[in-house]
């Protein structure tokens, strides 16, 4: 995954989490990388795994009080030209008060072909102005050069 170096790598030591998060040194952005192996019934479509992830963030994310004033949408995408779903949500910390800044999530969903995995990649940033533009290029360029084996 092609990343600034100056970012900050902390790989999760959990054994069955299966994940990667870099902090930008600025504090600005955060980029998570997660392979989440399939439960029972497998992850299901991309489609569907994403819209159960909008459907979450719109019910406030975890306990329903860690987001407020959410809005947030699925498109299709294609990665390494197979289905894939984008992900964009618009948010406030449950805590924000009125005059606080939103933030934003933008995410990427793939389903591997054998539907024993899934893939989640978000960088979060702000929601506006020249760091917001400037997420959305990190977030392409992450995109262009992320390349998942057996996708």
């Amino acid at each position: 995954m092609a990343v600034p170096e100056d970012y900050r790598r902390v790989q999760s030591g959990s054994t069955d989490d299966f994940s990667v998060t870099y902090y930008d040194p600025s504090g600005v952005f955060t980029i998570y990388l997660a392979r989440v192996p399939a439960k029972d019934k497998g992850p299901g479509t991309v489609a569907q795994q994403a819209a159960e992830w909008v459907s979450y963030y719109r019910g406030g994310g975890d306990n329903k009080t860690t987001i407020q004033d959410v809005k947030s949408t699925a498109t299709p995408a294609k990665q390494q030209g197979k289905d894939a779903r984008d992900v964009l949500t618009s948010y406030r910390d449950y805590s924000a008060g009125e005059d606080d800044l939103y933030k934003r999530y933008q995410e990427r969903y793939y389903v591997n072909g054998k539907k024993s995995a899934y893939w989640r990649l978000q960088v979060s940033m702000p929601d506006r102005g020249a760091a917001a533009k400037d997420g959305e290029q990190l977030f392409d360029t992450i995109v262009k050069h992320l390349e998942i084996q057996d996708l």
